[in-house]
């Protein structure tokens, strides 16, 4: 039996700058988008959809406090839909 040959993908990455902060108000998000494209791409547009959340969480002393709201989903901030490439082909 012979051996077969390693499926190689193509792959998208995003790596941000910081990505072991929270960020404040006014704060930049700074990052790259790494695209390793095997064999070319085609592709009909890349967009990022950037989220930004608030989460409330409680501390031991204010348990009682907000039992209430202690099942509160995230409050989302920010949904900003971000266009990095119109459909085309990467080499």
């Amino acid at each position: 039996m012979a051996a077969s040959a390693p499926i190689e993908h193509s792959s998208l990455d995003v790596k941000l700058k910081r990505v072991d902060r929270i960020y404040r108000p006014g704060e930049v998000v700074e990052g790259i988008l790494v695209i390793n494209a095997k064999a070319g791409w085609s592709h009909s547009g890349i967009n990022l959809q950037v989220v930004g959340q608030a989460k409330l969480q409680l501390s031991a002393r204010s348990v009682g406090l907000f039992e209430s709201m202690s099942n509160l989903k995230p409050l989302v901030l920010m949904d900003l839909p971000v266009v990095v490439l119109d459909a085309g082909r990467l080499p």
